[in-house]
Formats: structure tokens, C-alpha cells, sequence
């Protein structure tokens, strides 16, 4: 079978060393989501349409090559849907809070502050409750965003509870998602959040360097919030 190189690989046209001083190119599969090094010989000829037959396999698995004649959009599009057609692995965002305490020059969210609405509260969580009761259901992941969703601790942990009470009642993968500004993320809070809450993953927010950060992320105050994170 024959391969040609993916219309959905990107190849920078920077060259970067390792720690080796090997010298290399970025590679993005967008099929995969994917970002990866290639040593520049094998990044000039994909350039030229060929495909080095010692990374073959690699570069298969990365999706940065294809099967010579594949309607790759067709192919894309077929994945997309057995993934919205599959009901086994569930995934809700949740906003507990729309506040920041931040002031980041770039964000195009609303932030005010507002009562808990214990209501909503309760109807968000019934629906959740439902999704992991579903027979068709094996895992659920909540992903928890904001504003600054530790600014909403306590909303977090009331519906973290019964999620997880629901998850093992009904022998159900359940796991949590978080991304922050990282300026509430204290070590007894974050193991509070691994053991209570389930979660597994962190996001916090840099933009880049020091002086860099500190020019787009400030705190309400107008100072720089690097050195505090």
C-alpha cells in the first residue's frame, strides 16, 4: 500500500535543537490533535511527497501520512459522527461561577458576581445524575471552567458529591477537569479537589514569560499576577 502525506499535517518552516543540539521541525497532525518533532530530513521529504520508509509506522499511527486515494475529509467526517453517535463516554462543562477575580485585557467574557441559584443548581445536577443512570453510559467527565471556578469552592464540592455518590451507585467511571487562572490553587485545595472532588487534570493559564504574562493577566488591583501563580 502506498502513503502520501496527510492535507491535514502542517509542518513549521522554523528549525529547533533538542538538548542535543539535534536539529528539528515542528509537525501538526490536526486529524489528532496532534504536535511532534521531526528531524528535518524527514520533514524536507514530506515536503517533497516522499515518505521515509524507516518512520513509516510512526508517522502512520501520527496520521501525518495516508493511504494513497483516502478522501480524508470523508474520513474526518465519519469519525466525527460514530463519536456523536457514541453515548458511552459522557462530558459536561460546567460553570459554577461566572466571576474573575482577574482582569485579563483579552477576555471577552462578562464577569459579575450573582447569588447561587440553588434551583438551577439542583436541575443541573439531576441532569448529570441521569447521564451516569443511563444504561448506555460507562464513564462520565465533568469539566469545571468559568470565570474562576475555584471562586465557587463550595458549589463545586456540593455537586462533585453527588456526582461521584452517582457514578458509584451505579458502577460508573466518573472523573473531573479543571481549568484556572491557577491564583486560588493551593496545595491542601488541590489535594481537597483530587480526593473529594475526583480530578484528575489541571489547566492553569500562562501566557508565556514573565513580562509577558504580566502585561495581559493582571489582578483587579492593575499589578501583575506571574509571581502570585
Amino acid at each position: 500500500m502506498k502513503f502520501v502525506r496527510s492535507r491535514y499535517l502542517m509542518l513549521s518552516k522554523n528549525t529547533y535543537a533538542d538538548a542535543n543540539g539535534r536539529r528539528a521541525r515542528l509537525a501538526y497532525a490536526a486529524r489528532k490533535a496532534t504536535l511532534f518533532a521531526l528531524d528535518e530530513a524527514t520533514a524536507a521529504a514530506l515536503e517533497g511527497g516522499e515518505i521515509p520508509e524507516l518512520q513509516l509506522d510512526r508517522l502512520r499511527q501520527l496520521t501525518a501520512v495516508v493511504p494513497e486515494g483516502e478522501d480524508e475529509l470523508a474520513s474526518v467526517l465519519a469519525h466525527l459522527r460514530s463519536g456523536s453517535d457514541d453515548r458511552s463516554i459522557r462530558g459536561f462543562t460546567i460553570i459554577p461561577t461566572n466571576y474573575c477575580n482577574m482582569a485579563c485585557d483579552y477576555c471577552g467574557q462578562e464577569h459579575y458576581k450573582s447569588a447561587v441559584d440553588n434551583a438551577r443548581l439542583g436541575r443541573l445536577a439531576a441532569r448529570v445524575e441521569a447521564t451516569i443512570a443511563d444504561p448506555a453510559t460507562r464513564s462520565v467527565n465533568v469539566t469545571w471552567f468559568g470565570g474562576e471556578p475555584l471562586l465557587a469552592l463550595r458549589v463545586i464540592r456540593e455537586l462533585s458529591a453527588r456526582f461521584a455518590a452517582a457514578a458509584q451507585e451505579h458502577g460508573k467511571d466518573y472523573a473531573a477537569h479543571m481549568a484556572t487562572n491557577g491564583s486560588l490553587l493551593t496545595v491542601p485545595t488541590l489535594r481537597l479537589l483530587h480526593h473529594e472532588c475526583k480530578l484528575q487534570t489541571v489547566e492553569v493559564t500562562i501566557d508565556g514569560p514573565e513580562e509577558v504574562h504580566n502585561r495581559r493577566r493582571l489582578k483587579r488591583n492593575g499589578t501583575g499576577s506571574y509571581q502570585h501563580i
